[in-house]
């Protein structure tokens, strides 16, 4: 019995290695949080639209200092041809900011790999930290999002974005605090 026992446990410890390897943040490695720089990568992706976009993104430092594991673009202002959509997001608009501009993010990813472990949340409440300091002429940023995509919804509710309306095919969904 009890060496039936140790073989179990032997057993639980090698699929835990092995699951450590499948997922890297299981080692702890140190993520940092950024604006793009020319020279960034991520695998299966091409980053040169974050030459002409802003982009805000999660790096993997343990791998070197450009190994991209999370990425957010976003166009500021925005230059929404659906008035009435950029219309209900200002309704919403607290009213000392009235008047400043509104962004769109156009695209957020996270690695699939990576995905589950807070990268995505990190990387937006840091991007909306970032926009609050360094952008102050911004008053809400908004997206389109998949309502059948339960992962995307989980992870823009619990980052305190707020349904603005819906289109039948996506929700408009917008925040506007940048803390």
């Amino acid at each position: 019995m009890r060496l039936t026992f140790i073989l179990i446990i032997a057993s639980i410890l090698a699929e835990g290695s092995a699951q450590a390897r499948d997922h890297p943040k299981r080692h702890l490695a140190p993520i940092t949080y950024r604006e793009y720089e020319k020279g960034d990568v991520m695998e299966d992706e091409d980053l040169k639209r974050c030459l002409e976009k802003p982009c805000y993104v999660a790096v993997d430092s343990r791998t070197g200092k450009n190994t991209v594991i999370g990425v957010v673009m976003m166009t500021i202002p925005t230059k929404e041809a659906d008035k009435k959509v950029e219309e209900l997001v200002r309704q919403k608009i607290p009213k000392s900011a009235e008047g400043h501009v509104i962004g769109y993010i156009n695209w957020v990813e996270v690695l699939e790999k990576w995905q589950g472990q807070s990268i995505g949340t990190n990387m937006l409440n840091n991007m909306f930290k970032y926009i609050g300091l360094s952008k102050p002429e911004v008053a809400a940023m908004y997206l389109r999002v998949n309502p059948h995509s339960i992962g995307a919804m989980a992870l823009y509710k619990s980052t305190h974005f707020e349904h603005i309306t819906s289109d039948g095919q996506y929700y408009v969904l917008a925040r506007y605090s940048f803390q």
